[in-house]
This record gives structure tokens, C-alpha cells and sequence, in this order.
């Protein structure tokens, strides 16, 4: 990983989640920095699948995330350069990640989609408090409308008690009805 990733000092870099790989590929279009960051104390700059960049802290990135924490940032701090790492995520799910862990703000959480997908993200990279947010201050909102959904995404991410509640309310329901299947 190492040798690959010093071949890359001009290259920006493609994170492989799976081998815990860090690996260098060649420079894309057109990017442009996202406005929710300002770019002080930045020295990680993670590039979205729709080359959006954001800079964000190390420091941020290490406390809040167990995977940039064990599998990342070592790399990172071993004298690699500060060149964007290409994430799969679009920008608006890394800018509601990032937006969390780094204390701006909240993301309007009206769309399950975008709820699932943010739950997905902060999963995949070991981050507890975006769940934790998602879990009490959105999960709630969907419950109603999205009653399988919902209960669905309970048992994805074992939240055993939302489980309980969002199964009781489909005993009520009309599993043929269009509440139901949305």
C-alpha cells in the first residue's frame, strides 16, 4: 500500500473499503470545494462521487469515525499528501455526515431515502453519533408514513426497541394499502 501510494504523490487517491486499501488514480474533471466547511484547519480532503470537495480535520475525522480512525488516518499522518480521497458518496450525504461530526449543523431529514442512505454512510464508516442523531431526532418522523420502512431500517441497524414499536403498528395496517407499500 505504501509503495502504491508514494507512485501516487500527483494522483488523487480511491479508498477500497473491502482491503482496506488506499490506492491512487488518476485525476478527474472538473471539482469544486463545498461551501459547508471553511478550510482552516483542514488537512484530509475527501472528494465526493460527484466531485465535490470538503475539507475536513484529521482531528474531526479520528474522533468521530472508527474506521478513518484505525484504518485511514495512520496512512495519512505517515507523509502522504494532503490530495483529495474519492469517496462513493454523493455530496449531499457526505455533506450531511461531515455537517454532524463536525458540529455546523443538522441536515433537514424529510426524505427516508436520504435518511437510509446517511444511516448507510455513517454504518459503513463506523461513525455512532450520526446514527445516534438519526436514530432519535429522525427515525421518529417516518414511522407514521413509512411504517415497513421504518421497520425495516430498525432491524438493519438492530435498534431493537424501534423494532418492537414500528412492528405493532403494522398489525393495524392494511399491508395491501399504498401507506404500505411506499
Amino acid at each position: 500500500v505504501a509503495e502504491c501510494l508514494k507512485q501516487g504523490v500527483d494522483s488523487d487517491f480511491q479508498v477500497d473499503l473491502e482491503n482496506n486499501v488506499i490506492s491512487p488514480v488518476a485525476a478527474e474533471h472538473h471539482r469544486e470545494f463545498s461551501d459547508h466547511f471553511p478550510n482552516t484547519d483542514s488537512n484530509v480532503f475527501l472528494q465526493s462521487s460527484d466531485n465535490i470537495i470538503f475539507p475536513v480535520s484529521s482531528t474531526t475525522l479520528s474522533r468521530t469515525s472508527g474506521w478513518f480512525r484505525t484504518t485511514f488516518l495512520p496512512q495519512m499522518m505517515s507523509g502522504i499528501p494532503a490530495k483529495p480521497i474519492l469517496m462513493d458518496e454523493p455530496s449531499k450525504i457526505l455533506a450531511g455526515l461531515l455537517t454532524m461530526i463536525s458540529g455546523v449543523s443538522l441536515p433537514t431529514f424529510e426524505e427516508i431515502e436520504f435518511v437510509e442512505a446517511l444511516l448507510s454512510a455513517a454504518h459503513k464508516y463506523d461513525m455512532s453519533m450520526p446514527i445516534n442523531v438519526i436514530r432519535l431526532a429522525a427515525f421518529p418522523r417516518f414511522v407514521d408514513r413509512y411504517t415497513i420502512r421504518a421497520h425495516a431500517i430498525a432491524c438493519k441497524m438492530s435498534w431493537q426497541l424501534e423494532a418492537q414499536q414500528t412492528a405493532s403498528c403494522t398489525l393495524t395496517m392494511n399491508l395491501m394499502s399504498e401507506q404500505a407499500m411506499a
